[in-house]
Formats: C-alpha cells, structure tokens, sequence
C-alpha cells in the first residue's frame, strides 16, 4: 500500500487537490506495517474501515481509479466491484484478474513490489482512462459476471 500511495502522488493531476482513500483498513494498522505516512500525504490520504456496499459504491463513483496491486490474489472479486461502477483498475501481473482481461482493457498490471511499475501502471491507467470507463456497447462492462449470464454460459457449454 506505501508504495501504491506514492506512486499516486506521483502521477497524480493537479497534485494539489488529489486525495488517496484507502478502504477497508484504519490508519494504525497501516502504522503498524509501514510506519507513519509521510507529512506531504498526512492531509491527502484518508483511512476508512469497512463499508456497506451502497457506501462503498459511492467511494468507487467519486474515485478516477482503483489501486490493489496485491502481492497475493486469487481472483479478486473488488476488481469487479470497481468494474461494476465503470472506475479502470491497476492489478497485480499475474494475480487476480490478470489473464481475465487484456492488460489495458479496463486498466494496467503492475508488479506489486515495484514503484516503477506501480506508477507505470497508474499513469497509464488514468490516461486512457480519463473520465472513467463509462459503459461499453450500452452495458456495463461487469455484466459477464452476473448470476444469469454465467447461469447461461454453464448451460450452453455444459448441456447444449
């Protein structure tokens, strides 16, 4: 996470009204891991502790990008949670949902250990990305993993 918010910073358009919100995770959890936040971000990044789904969508809504390069990941349902409010994503190269979608499909993969790639893949993200995903061909481009379109993809490939 330190360095996903560094790397933000430093890509981050205009600098001086970005902010870094991390959800799921209070702040002395993260002291306890990284250590304390550095004074230039001690106003830009904000700590929020779990959250119910309508809130959590209006987290995702108000964000230009979701950030979780996860060094561990098996699928990663928040990716699609992300692609559910049409907000690009930057993941881990070869966790999650890495191999599910083109890179630079809804977002760019990093590796998770990397600041170079992170910010990398930040960058890239939010320049072909710059008003969000907004709906593809009509619909949102989550809809593959709903309950009836994955019913229907086991019964076509299953019993027809």
């Amino acid at each position: 996470m330190e360095l996903a918010i560094q790397a933000f910073f430093d890509v981050a358009q205009p600098k001086e009204k970005a902010t870094f919100t991390v959800v799921g995770g209070l702040y002395d959890s993260y002291k306890k891991i990284y250590g304390q936040l550095p004074d230039k971000y001690s106003d830009k990044v904000f700590f929020i502790s779990s959250l119910g789904h309508n809130e959590l969508c209006k987290y995702y809504d108000k964000a230009s990008v979701f950030i979780m390069p996860s060094h561990l990941e098996t699928f990663g349902l928040v990716y699609i949670e992300a692609l559910s409010r049409c907000l690009p994503f930057v993941y881990t190269r070869g966790q999650g949902v890495d191999g599910v979608f083109k890179n630079g499909e809804y977002g760019f993969c990093c590796i998770s250990t990397n600041i170079e790639s992170i910010r990398s893949a930040i960058e890239s993200t939010l320049k072909k990305f710059p008003m969000g995903l907004g709906e593809f061909q009509g619909k949102n481009p989550s809809a593959e993993f709903s309950w009836p379109t994955i019913a229907l993809k086991y019964i076509r490939n299953i019993y027809l």
